[in-house]
């Protein structure tokens, strides 16, 4: 028989209980290669860490990874050690310490989320112009990709681009929408803006 479970919060004084664990961060960016994540995570575990928080992509030929990991801080030193010695060929490795001590599970989503598509002909500055109007209001980037991919029908390269980002409490959904469109029409792109809740 199948009984649900009630789930128990992550809370800071949970994270708190274990004064002597270390939180890290993992970059490793190289060329794409199979088995790359599986000997990361594999180096972790054996390492006595726990994995908190992870994103992998690949750009092209090139594979990028950011684990964010805990460990009992008697362990860290020697795990630190065996990721940066790990068999990574032809790979940089990078580690240090997570600024945020306090990091659990569930991602601090605190305001208004809210995700932006932008699709359009390429051309110079759609990236760092976005970036920068976001940025000047105040609104923080969760998440952000973008990509070539070929239009419909015509094939013609096509820009494309995926914003989740927390606005703070001060700014108004509506005032974001409205320079948002300003930001479009500069840009001859068109940009969608989706609620998240």
């Amino acid at each position: 028989m199948f009984r649900r479970l009630a789930a128990r919060p992550l809370t800071q004084k949970r994270w708190n209980s274990a004064p002597s664990t270390e939180a890290c961060v993992v970059h490793l960016a190289g060329p794409h290669k199979n088995g790359t994540l599986e000997m990361l995570t594999d180096v972790l575990v054996k390492g006595g860490g726990d994995i908190l928080a992870s994103r992998a992509t690949v750009l092209g030929s090139e594979l990028s990874v950011m684990v964010v990991y805990k460990c009992a801080a008697e362990k860290a030193e020697n795990l630190r050690k065996s990721i940066t010695e790990g068999p990574w060929e032809d790979a940089e490795v990078c580690i240090h310490p997570s600024t945020s001590p306090d990091i659990n599970y569930v991602v601090p989503y605190k305001h208004s989320i809210k995700v932006l598509r932008i699709t359009g002909h390429d051309r110079n500055g759609i990236v760092a112009l976005v970036t920068k109007y976001l940025s000047s209001r105040g609104v923080r980037v969760l998440n952000f990709a973008s990509e070539m991919a070929a239009a419909p029908f015509t094939d013609d390269p096509m820009f494309k681009m995926r914003i989740i980002c927390d606005l703070p409490p001060e700014v108004s959904a509506a005032s974001i929408d409205g320079g948002i469109e300003e930001v479009a029409n500069e840009l001859g792109v068109d940009i969608w803006v989706e609620s998240l809740e």
